[in-house]
Formats: C-alpha cells, sequence, structure tokens
C-alpha cells in the first residue's frame, strides 16, 4: 500500500481543489463532504506534466476539510 500524498491545485482564477493520492486520486467535494474517485486529475498530477499544484501535509488537508473546502493559494 502506498502512503496516502495530499495536494491542492493552485490554478489562478479558477476552482481549485483538494486531492488525495493513495492507491488512486480523489478529490474532495465540499457538498457531499466525500471523496469521489477522480480519473482526471489521476491523469493531470501522477502521468501528464500538469505543474499548477502542491503537496500539502495531512494536517493541512483535515484543516481544508474542516472549512468546508476553503483554501486559499
Amino acid at each position: 500500500m502506498r502512503t496516502t500524498k495530499y495536494y491542492i491545485t493552485t490554478r489562478a482564477n479558477r476552482k481549485n481543489f483538494l486531492l488525495k493520492y493513495g492507491d488512486w486520486m480523489f478529490k474532495y467535494v465540499p457538498e457531499s463532504k466525500t471523496w469521489e474517485a477522480s480519473d482526471y486529475w489521476y491523469e493531470e498530477i501522477i502521468m501528464n506534466d500538469f505543474t499548477d499544484f502542491e503537496e500539502i501535509t495531512e494536517e493541512r488537508a483535515k484543516e481544508i476539510i474542516a472549512s468546508d473546502g476553503v483554501f486559499q493559494i
């Protein structure tokens, strides 16, 4: 099993996402307070050369979740 990593996308002037990567890539959906599998973000972050993201700690991810998915880049 892989170590779980957390990321936030950092695209200027666009909606950004909290992502979790362990066995697969998931994006956090604040409206339903759940993690949703995301083939799109797996392809962008892992397979392609997308660079508008940063790795964050699990603690920071928990803070973002606690604030209803809102974060500043």
